[in-house]
């Protein structure tokens, strides 16, 4: 909710060439805070990581509610940012460490679902609350958006409370600091990934082009419907059918991937499905370029529709791969976001870049054709990963 309800209003608070800007030191800002909450999650456990997540985000939306200027909003996003990743990486090692396959994937699923919820109420609400700022005479337009996710974080911090901690065991932690010790710089920043191999590789490339996609719609999306001088509110309902689907499919999504076999399914042919969807709507689209909200909401939702097909299994698949190589719980997570934040640092800026060189139709042929390239790479990577050690039958994924 708190960084949907930011982007219908951001338009309206510093120029065009800052909103991609702002968006993208988000997303670079999450990528940069990705490693040390994994390695706080793995060392201190899930609960305390947690809960200064939580502190640092109500930092963040404090931050942000001071001033319109751009230095403001860059530090306030910043920290948002960082927030974001530390939040929901403790979050996933909370459900992942509580439960095992297949409850844990489809709690993933749910919880996903649920945050989508924020998502699809936040856009529409912060475009509204940004008018009705502008006709009370506030200075600061944006601080209304911000109380809703401010009043839901102080309840999370208070709710957990009355969860037990699970703290790692002595010996976990021990070994885990042993071989973190005993390996180079690289190895313990990105130990998920220079263990694991291709198969890692594949699976963040699959999160960094679904949800670089998503965010290079939206914010190119909102450029140019502020450039066309729609208003706040008509801004943020865009993503209203996008929120919805990605709700519904993270649900189907999270139930779906109770196997390593679909698993790898899911981020193989999700990529494919969205690169057929957009190569349409650009088919589409050249019989009238000039029409630019359609294009906008049907790619938006395509492109989220994706994202809640393959978050919980990718993170599933991620932390099975992990744990098979020794690496923890948090490490995997960290694996995963860290491909997120990726895609939505580049996707802003990307998103903008392109349809002021171009337009938009440009950008949704050029995403078409990466996510296809992407499924390509994933089969090529995943098709001979297993369910072996996992309780599960042995059976490889035929391509």
């Amino acid at each position: 909710f708190g960084q949907s309800c930011y982007v219908p209003l951001v338009p309206f608070l510093v120029s065009r060439s800052e909103v991609g800007l702002l968006l993208s030191a988000q997303g670079l800002a999450s990528c940069a805070a990705l490693v040390p909450a994994g390695l706080a999650v793995d060392h201190f456990g899930s609960k305390p990581v947690l809960q200064k997540g939580i502190w640092l985000f109500l930092c963040g939306f404090a931050v942000t509610s001071i001033s319109k200027g751009f230095t403001t909003q860059l530090l306030g996003r910043l920290g948002t940012g960082a927030a974001s990743s530390i939040v929901f990486n403790a979050a996933m090692s909370m459900v992942m460490e509580r439960f095992q396959a297949p409850l844990r994937e489809r709690h993933i699923g749910t919880v996903l679902g649920i945050g989508t919820l924020g998502s699809l109420a936040g856009a529409p609400f912060g475009g509204y609350t940004y008018e009705l700022s502008q006709q009370l005479g506030l200075q600061q337009p944006q601080v209304l958006a911000f109380l809703p996710a401010s009043l839901l974080m102080i309840i999370a911090y208070v709710a957990l409370h009355f969860v037990p901690h699970v703290a790692p065991t002595d010996m976990k932690r021990a070994l885990m600091d042993e071989v973190r010790k005993s390996t180079g710089f690289l190895n313990n920043f990105f130990g998920v990934y220079t263990n694991v191999g291709l198969r890692s590789f594949a699976i963040g490339s699959v999160l960094a082009c679904v949800f670089g996609a998503s965010n290079a719609f939206l914010c190119a999306g909102v450029v140019e419907m502020k450039a066309r001088d729609m208003s706040a509110t008509v801004i943020g309902t865009v993503a209203i059918p996008a929120g919805i689907l990605q709700t519904v499919m993270s649900y189907w999504g999270g139930k779906m991937a109770d196997t390593v076999v679909r698993q790898v399914a899911l981020l193989i042919y999700c990529p494919i499905a969205l690169g057929l969807g957009l190569f349409a709507l650009f088919a589409t689209s050249l019989l009238n370029p000039t029409y630019i909200v359609s294009p906008i909401v049907v790619s938006l939702g395509l492109a989220t529709a994706a994202i809640g097909a393959v978050d919980a299994a990718s993170i599933s698949l991620m932390a099975t791969l992990a744990s098979r190589k020794g690496r923890g719980y948090g490490e995997a997570v960290t694996a995963s976001e860290m491909a997120v934040t990726i895609g939505q640092a580049v996707g802003p800026a990307f998103g903008v870049f392109v349809a002021q060189l171009a337009d938009f139709n440009t950008l949704v042929l050029i995403c078409a054709t990466m996510a296809l390239l992407v499924s390509a790479g994933c089969a090529a990577c995943l098709r001979h990963v297993s369910d072996e050690s996992d309780g599960e039958s042995n059976n490889a994924l035929p391509c």
